[in-house]
């Protein structure tokens, strides 16, 4: 719900808990507003370590986004 209004350190406050227990979705939801800097800095590296951790948990939108973020991210 917090998300949904737009109060985006409430929800990150809310989904801490969750992405501590390994919750799929909330790593998810934290990488996505990393990834978008919806309430703090955008940090892609963050937003990769939320991706990652849901990814391999089998979250299927997080793998996604993670390839994405693969594809997009400079070369070397």
């Amino acid at each position: 719900a917090a998300f949904a209004r737009g109060d985006y350190q409430a929800a990150i406050h809310e989904w801490l808990p969750y992405a501590a227990e390994n919750d799929p979705r909330a790593l998810f939801n934290l990488g996505q507003i990393y990834r978008l800097g919806l309430g703090v800095e955008k940090d892609l590296a963050k937003a990769e370590q939320y991706y990652r951790r849901a990814a391999d948990l089998g979250h299927v939108g997080a793998q996604g986004n993670l390839g994405s973020l693969y594809f997009e991210r400079e070369p070397p």
